[in-house]
């Protein structure tokens, strides 16, 4: 199954060439214009940058031109991108001052790509560089998800509707539960002018993370919507916790003032079109990684012995083999008693026949040789008896290594 991978312009993976400066934004993160986790890649100079990837030649390439961005196209050298040396169209971004490079194709043959992207800033007008999204099947250990509405991991209650690409909410208890693997989420929306009037009121949504409230919520005001265009807005980037399984709820909960909708006001209704997972993973096989256990008496990270023997039997011993040898040892063990058991008796009777005899340097190896230093052995005491210890096959204990990441800072609200 193919997906779409998110690629920040703070990625280390991303190669830019001298001119390139990582600046955060000013930008509330409500704003269209918000770059995606708040931070841009900005040059003032002629500058470059190129990215690797396996894929399908499909990709997108965003940035943001100081003014409005239809200047770009009267010059093309101010943001040029080339997919493996072919030139690809630029094209508007959903804001005025988004510029983006775009390429789709169709389902087709994988293979490895590169894409280049020259821009020409100055200091009265500067280019910033925002993100790519590329598409892929193969398997990527640490990735940043892009997933759409229509996604079968989504589960929707009764008050959800699709509307283009987006599905919206309009009635209050409409709520929306995932369950995924990553770090962080981030929800996208529209929010805009449609619902600016006076007939709507402010709604409050809020969500939670394996039962962890967000908090207060968020409040979605006609006053925000009337300066929005027709746009994807950020509604709001979950805090930051351990890259693992996790569970989100969002609950689409009532008008902020209820009153108001006993004189006719609607709810504004809340949106999903596109919801991005942070530092995730395309790989098929996250739901087999053992689930590591801290053994008390060592203190060491490792497996328990029920999933390291399964793991032996896999390597080459079947389960049959294996009971067999065990029985054998057994076999062997009871034999080894019964000759020294039968040795012990005659030695006895030898000693019985020769009282004056000892034992010295004859040869005759006595097994339990008297030690003189030995303590004697009263009634309740038990004699301690010789152990045989039977060799058992070494046990590889498994490791779990914590996938490679990013650093995924703590979003503040």
């Amino acid at each position: 199954m193919s997906t779409e991978i998110l690629v920040d312009d703070a990625d280390p993976s991303i190669q830019y060439s001298p001119g390139w400066v990582s600046q955060p934004s000013s930008l509330d993160f409500t704003d269209p214009d918000y770059p995606m986790y708040g931070t841009l890649h900005e040059t003032v100079t002629q500058s470059e940058w190129s990215f690797s990837f396996t894929g399908s030649a499909s990709i997108t390439a965003c940035g943001h031109y100081k003014g409005n961005s239809s200047q770009v196209f009267s010059d093309p050298s101010s943001w040029n991108c080339l997919l493996d040396g072919v030139q690809v169209r630029i094209r508007y971004g959903q804001t005025a001052t988004q510029i983006c490079c775009r390429y789709i194709v169709g389902t087709g043959p994988e293979g490895n790509h590169e894409i280049q992207v020259s821009a020409n800033g100055s200091p009265d007008r500067p280019i910033s560089f925002d993100y790519l999204v590329y598409i892929t099947s193969s398997a990527v250990p640490s990735a940043d998800l892009i997933l759409i509405p229509n996604d079968p991991q989504f589960k929707y209650t009764d008050g959800w509707k699709m509307e283009g690409g987006t599905t919206v909410a309009y009635s209050t208890g409409a709520n929306f539960t995932f369950e995924f693997y990553g770090a962080q989420i981030l929800w996208f929306g529209t929010y805009n002018t449609t619902w600016a009037g006076p007939e709507y009121n402010e709604t409050i949504f809020s969500y939670a993370v394996d039962g962890i409230p967000n908090g207060n919520g968020f409040v979605l005001t006609p006053e925000v919507a009337q300066k929005s265009g027709t746009y994807l807005t950020l509604f709001f980037q979950t805090f930051a916790f351990t890259r693992g399984k996790h569970k989100l709820e969002v609950f689409y909960e009532m008008a902020a003032n209820p009153q108001l909708n006993l004189l006719g006001g609607q709810p504004i209704p809340l949106s999903l079109s596109n919801l991005v997972v942070r530092n995730s993973t395309t790989s098929a096989n996250i739901s087999i990684i053992p689930s590591a256990t801290l053994s008390p008496s060592s203190g060491t990270l490792s497996t328990s012995l029920e999933t390291a023997t399964e793991s032996s039997v896999k390597k080459g011993v079947p389960k049959g083999h294996l009971t067999i040898i065990l029985g054998s040892s057994c076999g062997v063990a009871i034999l080894v008693l019964l000759i020294l058991g039968i040795f012990c008796v005659r030695c006895r009777m030898k000693r019985r026949r020769n009282p004056s005899h000892e034992s010295g340097p004859s040869g005759l190896v006595v097994p339990f040789s008297h030690d003189p230093a030995a303590a004697l052995v009263g009634i309740r005491q038990k004699a301690r008896s010789p152990v045989l210890v039977q060799d058992q096959p070494a046990v590889e204990t498994v490791e779990v290594d914590i996938p490679p990441s990013y650093i995924t800072e703590l979003y503040n609200p």
